[in-house]
């Protein structure tokens, strides 16, 4: 036998006409509406029970408070924007700096040196060999360049014997 009873709808419980219309979470009170459109209040605490006739009614949200919803809703916008123009900012900055690193400068030889592209295998005293020159000429015209970290593909300045 199953537990439901005509009794568990609001139509097996309320007298004829009446129709729950909402309920105030602050007093615990549901709020009724007749036929003829009074409204009434249960007990507190009580779904069903003695309806007493409301004073002020239930107020059901009215245009005015839709629109000042609305209007908070937009106003949100104006915390927002600010962090995402500069979150803009930031990634553009970023992929300007990323992007201006990538783009190699042309290596500019001083007088009396040729630009020279580095071959597998190459090593600076290989370099300064075959151009008549010594290792120290390489690293003078060369600043900052590591002999154990040349790079296949990469240029150097080597002096032109005269």
């Amino acid at each position: 036998m199953s537990r439901w009873s005509p009794y568990d709808t609001d139509e097996g419980r309320l007298p004829d006409g009446m129709q729950r219309v909402g309920y105030d979470a602050n007093t615990q009170t549901y709020s009724y509406r007749d036929r003829n459109g009074r409204y009434w209040e249960g007990t507190p605490g009580s779904r069903y029970g003695i309806l007493d006739r409301s004073s002020s009614g239930y107020q059901p949200m009215v245009e005015a408070s839709e629109q000042a919803v609305r209007k908070g809703k937009n106003e949100d916008w104006r915390y927002i924007l600010p962090f995402f123009l500069l979150v803009s900012v930031v990634l553009l900055a970023l992929f300007r700096f990323l992007g201006s690193a990538s783009t190699p400068t042309p290596l500019v030889c001083p007088r009396n040196s040729i630009q020279y592209l580095v071959k597998s295998g190459d090593s600076c005293w290989a370099i300064a060999n075959d151009h008549s020159a010594t290792v120290a000429d390489l690293l003078t015209l060369n600043h900052g360049l590591d002999c154990r970290l040349l790079e296949a593909g990469s240029e150097l300045c080597v002096p032109v014997s005269e």
